[in-house]
């Protein structure tokens, strides 16, 4: 690679930052953050990276003119969903560190550490968060967001976790209007 190439390469990542937040992801995960908001709830436990394969998992269907979700008996007459699902299924990019988003209290733990603290107390379910993390009430996760190609709907996963009877993995759909996204559909896709 000469050093022209580096210098145009090295520009185009400082332009078009690929693996970081956007403010528009921003503004999703704190929709999602305030929709799911726990009562008296001062912390956040958040996996500092997003996890884009659950989004691959995800099983849909059209049929008969509607988009089936997750096996769910929920379905979306508008097929443009169909389109960002398509998009989230091949969806192959280095995952992005989340950074903390305004008004909220994370303590960001890794994957592993998230593991680790669910396999050593396992029997103990969220007396072991309160005890390990006071005020935290849940554990989350997010994907990466996806968009449609004219930015106007996003898919993103979301899950949360409480204990290992009280947990759930739900899909998010978004649109945006009046210069806010508003979440316009949710479709859970595991729940223990």
């Amino acid at each position: 690679m000469t050093m022209r190439s580096f210098i145009i390469l090295f520009s185009f990542f400082l332009v078009n930052p690929l693996f970081s937040q956007t403010d528009n992801d921003k503004l999703i995960y704190s929709a999602i953050i305030d929709y799911t908001k726990e009562k008296n709830e001062k912390s956040i436990v958040l996996q500092d990276e997003t996890e884009t394969n659950e989004l691959r998992k995800i099983e849909w269907d059209v049929v008969g003119g509607k988009i089936y979700v997750g096996g769910s008996i929920r379905y979306f007459q508008d097929t443009t969903w169909k389109e960002i699902l398509i998009i989230a299924n091949r969806f192959y990019s280095p995952e992005i560190m989340l950074s903390n988003l305004n008004g909220y209290n994370f303590i960001h733990l890794t994957k592993d550490s998230i593991s680790k603290f669910n396999e050593k107390n396992i029997n103990k379910g969220s007396v072991a968060l309160s005890e390990n993390f006071p005020g935290v009430k849940r554990v989350i996760k997010f994907s990466r967001v996806i968009y449609s190609e004219d930015k106007s709907k996003a898919v993103v996963y979301f899950s949360r976790y409480k204990n290992v009877l009280n947990s759930e993995g739900l899909l998010y759909f978004l649109i945006y209007k009046n210069k806010k996204w508003i979440i316009a559909e949710h479709v859970s896709i595991w729940i223990s």
